[in-house]
């Protein structure tokens, strides 16, 4: 097995399970670690915890909605993570 440590760490964020297990399966078979999270409160948790090298964020999440949740994550993020957040359109 792979040592999670030495892969890039991607977290997932959309509250519809199926999908969050849809890209991690993906993702793992392509030598990812994945990270999920189901809401923004689990997000923020996992990103004040860890660093990820890229979020795969939907924007549509119930409670507070994935662009404010960008918003928030770009606002508390060190200066270096930064530089990495990146919107796309829908």
């Amino acid at each position: 097995m792979t040592d999670a440590i030495n892969l890039p760490t991607v977290l997932v964020v959309d509250d519809e399970k199926n999908i969050r297990k849809a890209i991690e399966i993906a993702l793992s078979d392509d030598g990812v670690h994945v990270v999920a999270a189901q809401d923004a409160a689990s997000a923020l948790r996992i990103l004040h915890e860890r660093i990820v090298d890229l979020v795969i964020l939907d924007i549509r999440l119930e409670g507070i909605d994935g662009l404010t949740l960008y918003r928030k994550m770009r606002r508390t993020a060190s200066r270096s993570q930064q530089s990495s957040f990146r919107a796309t359109p829908p």
